[in-house]
Protein backbone atom coordinates (compact mmCIF):
# COMPACT_ATOMS: atom_id res chain seq x y z
CA UNK A 1 0.00 0.00 0.00
CA UNK A 2 1.03 3.58 -0.57
CA UNK A 3 1.90 5.67 2.42
CA UNK A 4 3.46 9.01 3.15
CA UNK A 5 4.63 11.27 5.93
CA UNK A 6 4.67 15.02 5.33
CA UNK A 7 6.40 17.37 7.76
CA UNK A 8 6.54 21.16 7.60
CA UNK A 9 10.07 22.18 8.51
CA UNK A 10 10.17 24.40 11.61
CA UNK A 11 11.77 27.84 11.30
CA UNK A 12 12.29 27.37 7.54
CA UNK A 13 10.22 27.61 4.42
CA UNK A 14 9.59 24.18 2.99
CA UNK A 15 8.49 20.70 3.84
CA UNK A 16 9.85 17.17 3.87
CA UNK A 17 8.12 14.12 2.39
CA UNK A 18 8.83 10.47 3.11
CA UNK A 19 6.90 8.29 0.65
CA UNK A 20 6.31 4.55 0.74
CA UNK A 21 5.67 3.07 -2.72
CA UNK A 22 5.10 -0.65 -3.30
CA UNK A 23 7.59 -2.26 -5.70
CA UNK A 24 4.64 -4.04 -7.35
CA UNK A 25 3.77 -0.85 -9.28
CA UNK A 26 7.14 -0.81 -11.04
CA UNK A 27 6.90 -2.07 -14.64
CA UNK A 28 8.44 -5.52 -14.83
CA UNK A 29 8.16 -5.97 -11.07
CA UNK A 30 11.81 -5.05 -10.47
CA UNK A 31 12.11 -3.95 -6.82
CA UNK A 32 13.56 -0.61 -5.82
CA UNK A 33 17.06 -0.66 -4.39
CA UNK A 34 18.90 1.74 -2.17
CA UNK A 35 20.79 4.17 -4.38
CA UNK A 36 18.37 3.95 -7.35
CA UNK A 37 17.73 7.29 -9.05
CA UNK A 38 14.09 8.21 -9.75
CA UNK A 39 12.45 11.30 -11.21
CA UNK A 40 9.68 12.40 -8.86
CA UNK A 41 7.47 15.32 -7.96
CA UNK A 42 5.17 15.94 -5.01
CA UNK A 43 2.51 18.47 -5.98
CA UNK A 44 -0.87 19.84 -4.99
CA UNK A 45 -3.29 22.48 -6.23
CA UNK A 46 -4.92 25.08 -4.02
CA UNK A 47 -7.84 27.11 -5.41
CA UNK A 48 -10.35 29.64 -4.19
CA UNK A 49 -13.85 28.60 -3.09
CA UNK A 50 -15.10 28.69 -6.70
CA UNK A 51 -12.36 26.39 -7.98
CA UNK A 52 -10.71 29.21 -9.90
CA UNK A 53 -7.25 30.71 -9.73
CA UNK A 54 -5.41 27.48 -8.89
CA UNK A 55 -2.01 27.76 -7.25
CA UNK A 56 0.39 24.87 -7.82
CA UNK A 57 2.66 23.95 -4.92
CA UNK A 58 5.34 21.50 -5.97
CA UNK A 59 8.79 20.16 -5.27
CA UNK A 60 9.51 20.62 -8.99
CA UNK A 61 10.18 23.91 -10.81
CA UNK A 62 7.17 23.74 -13.16
CA UNK A 63 7.02 26.49 -15.78
CA UNK A 64 3.24 26.01 -16.08
CA UNK A 65 0.55 24.99 -13.57
CA UNK A 66 0.60 21.31 -14.51
CA UNK A 67 2.18 18.59 -12.41
CA UNK A 68 2.08 16.19 -15.39
CA UNK A 69 5.15 17.89 -16.93
CA UNK A 70 7.44 14.95 -16.15
CA UNK A 71 10.45 16.49 -17.89
CA UNK A 72 10.49 19.08 -15.04
CA UNK A 73 10.41 16.54 -12.20
CA UNK A 74 13.49 16.37 -9.97
CA UNK A 75 15.88 13.48 -9.51
CA UNK A 76 15.89 11.74 -6.14
CA UNK A 77 18.22 9.00 -4.94
CA UNK A 78 16.54 6.34 -2.81
CA UNK A 79 17.76 5.90 0.74
CA UNK A 80 17.52 2.95 3.05
CA UNK A 81 14.08 1.88 4.25
CA UNK A 82 13.22 3.00 7.76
Amino acid sequence: AFGSEVTRLPHREGWRVIAFVPASIVPGGKPFREGDLLRISFSRYDADGNGRNPILSSTSPHEAASYHRRHEWLAARLGAAR
